[in-house]
């Protein structure tokens, strides 16, 4: 869990130069930016949670550099949006919940079964695929968005609306899929299941630990 990582070109996650073959998943970034590459090759970022909040910061930043080859991005939370100003080929967005892209959108990068919250600006000009929405209203889509409990609505349009994507099990373990199809973002639906995480909002909202200096 990274949370209130605020300070200039703070990052939550970064891979930078020379990163190959990297696994991202599993992580929760509250209040500042999530994950931040630049330059590599096989990386892929699954099963996350991005919350930016109020700190104004990209959920994703893909910075220009070298090209970026063989991104796939898959089954993630991005409540701030993907900023792109890399040039790399081969990228894979898929069953994402994205807050709109920024930058450029390379034309072969793949995108399908996602849910935009909001368009950005690099999606001025093109349009969405057939299994992409917009809803901008995140109550419609989890559980207790003010609380930051992203599980899936029951009844909702995330619920059985993504795509096979490689990724066997969902951010807390659960077998994907649960139900007839994949659901979009990092949560599988499973009626009457507990909540998780477990009071993360108190965590999240209770003040850090100061140092006593001892």
């Amino acid at each position: 869990i990274v949370r209130d990582n605020l300070g200039m070109h703070a990052n939550g996650l970064t891979m930078y130069t020379s990163c190959t073959a990297i696994l991202v998943e599993g992580n929760e970034v509250y209040n500042a930016n999530g994950v931040t590459t630049n330059e590599g090759s096989r990386i892929t970022i699954r099963n996350n949670i991005f919350d930016p909040g109020s700190s104004g910061s990209s959920a994703m930043g893909l910075w220009a550099s070298d090209p970026l080859t063989e991104l796939t991005v898959v089954n993630n939370i991005c409540l701030g949006q993907i900023y792109i100003g890399n040039k790399g080929t081969g990228w894979v967005f898929r069953n994402n919940v994205i807050a709109g892209f920024g930058g450029k959108i390379q034309p072969d990068a793949q995108l399908s079964h996602n849910i935009y919250t909001r368009l950005g600006r690099a999606q001025a000009s093109r349009e969405l695929g057939e299994t992409e929405r917009v809803i901008e209203n995140l109550s419609q889509l989890f559980v207790d968005p003010d609380n930051k409990d992203y599980r899936p609505k029951r009844g909702g349009p995330l619920i059985d609306a993504g795509t096979e994507a490689g990724v066997a099990e969902d951010f807390v373990g659960t077998q994907r899929p649960t139900g007839n199809a994949v659901d979009i973002g990092p949560y599988e639906f499973v009626p009457n299941g507990p909540r998780y995480p477990k009071k993360r909002a108190d965590q999240l909202d209770a003040p850090a630990a100061k140092s006593t200096g001892k």
